[in-house]
């Protein structure tokens, strides 16, 4: 178990799917919610908690989409760091291809 946090593995844990489309050669991310909610309170606390996870970490989900091979496949944290593409040093991802 790392203890590196992945936005792409914690979001599906919420019943999340990210996904990096192209629409006239302008590429965005489209987010996919899977679960049903309760009440319309948990639908709006889960989109506030998604946003603020893409907010925070919109270039590592960018990056792990973006080195994907396959539509439904994304890089872990750990695949990333191993190869280079990101350091953690003090705590934070840090971009960047050594």
């Amino acid at each position: 178990m790392s203890k590196w946090f992945d936005p792409i593995n914690a979001l599906a844990r919420r019943g999340v799917r990210v996904r990096l489309c192209r629409a006239n050669a302008e590429p965005y991310l489209m987010v996919l919610y899977e679960k049903r909610y309760r009440d319309r309170q948990e639908e709006k606390t889960v989109q506030r908690w998604v946003d603020k996870v893409l907010s925070r970490y919109r270039r590592l989900v960018w990056l792990q989409l973006e080195l994907a091979e396959g539509p439904e496949a994304y890089r872990p944290v750990q695949w990333l760091v191993a190869h280079g593409y990101i350091e953690v040093r003090e705590g934070r991802y840090w971009m960047g291809k050594r």
